[in-house]
């Protein structure tokens, strides 16, 4: 019957309206996290290029090791 058809569409109109309210809500956030992104990703660069500039692990062995031997040479 008319009246029936035009309550279920009354009722997936405001459907639809919720789920425009939902999808502009979740636009939203995932604008936030494409912001929130990019910043992790700069900062990861940055971390990066710092953890290069460090003296690996291999590296500072053999310094220590070098380090030792040259200061029981300066006691001698």
């Amino acid at each position: 019957d008319v009246s029936e058809l035009k309550m279920d569409v009354s009722e997936l109109k405001m459907d639809v309206s919720e789920l425009k309210m939902d999808v502009s809500v979740l636009k939203t956030d995932v604008g936030v996290l494409k912001t929130d992104m990019q910043t992790v990703k700069e900062e990861l660069h940055l971390i990066r290029n710092e953890l290069k500039e460090k003296v690996g692990r291999e590296e500072f062995v053999f310094l220590e090791t070098r380090v030792t031997q040259l200061e029981r040479l300066a006691r001698h």
